[in-house]
């Protein structure tokens, strides 16, 4: 689980204060949306975020690698994790292993897509 606070962490650290609004929501009501919800879309990074400085898209990369090293621990979550988008600019080896996340745990009836430089 904490690969994905830390992952939460650097998404909103590089966000202004007065553009955030998160409500409040206890674990329990967290656990209930997650059980009732089929597909879940996290939006990563857009293609505009990818002109912000060097450090913030070294970071990005770092954190991606460190979540794709363990792919079975990955798969206690009983999700599909789908990394979509525009992914050229992380090198093959992040994107090869991008590949075998996306074509793992097909059993799971849940899916969370994760967008990466997307445009929209």
């Amino acid at each position: 689980m904490k690969k994905f606070i830390f992952l939460f962490i650097i998404i909103f650290s590089s966000c202004k204060e007065d553009k955030i609004y998160i409500k409040s929501v206890s674990y329990a009501q967290f656990e209930e949306f997650v059980n009732e919800t089929k597909y879940i879309t996290a939006f990563a990074l857009s293609k505009n975020n990818l002109k912000r400085p060097n450090e913030k898209i070294i970071m990005l990369k770092a954190v991606l690698k460190y979540f794709l090293e363990d792919l079975d621990v990955i798969s206690k979550y009983k999700f599909r994790i789908i990394l979509k988008g525009n992914l050229s600019f992380l090198g093959k080896q992040l994107v090869n292993k991008i590949n075998h996340l996306n074509s793992r745990n097909l059993k799971f009836k849940k899916t969370l897509f994760i967008l990466i430089n997307y445009s929209g």
